[in-house]
């Protein structure tokens, strides 16, 4: 009886034996047990894809074969920004405060040499 324990074993055999491996598997005499990495090489595809797919209902994999939804369905993504530039940094203000703010931008404008006229007074500054 054949014990095949992985793809590896099967394409590293010889051609004659590979071949009558096959013949016994169609004809019944093979009890065939494939792993998911097997199934997966045979029908080219990973094999967490195929993981994914063992967790479908019977109903949401006909609607995967249907092309009516993803295998994967996409996490959902925060909220989008607002659009308008001075909301967004009123909401950057809002979560960072004015003064990690301002020296993100000093950061990102490549120092502080480029500000050198941005100073704030103490009664300026954030109190947070």
């Amino acid at each position: 009886m054949w014990q095949v324990s992985s793809v590896k074993t099967i394409t590293q055999a010889p051609k004659f034996l590979r071949a009558c491996l096959a013949a016994d598997i169609l004809d019944g005499k093979c009890a065939l047990s494939p792993t998911i990495e097997l199934v997966a090489s045979v029908c080219k595809v990973s094999p967490a894809s195929v993981s994914r797919a063992r967790r479908l209902d019977p109903e949401q994999r006909a609607a995967v074969r249907r092309g009516d939804r993803p295998l994967v369905i996409p996490r959902s993504t925060a909220q989008t920004p607002p659009a308008d530039p001075r909301q967004r940094v009123g909401a950057l203000v809002d979560e960072l405060g004015v003064e990690v703010l301002l020296s993100l931008v000093v950061e990102h404008q490549g120092g502080e040499r480029r500000f050198t006229w941005w100073q704030l007074t103490d009664d300026h500054r954030d109190a947070a």
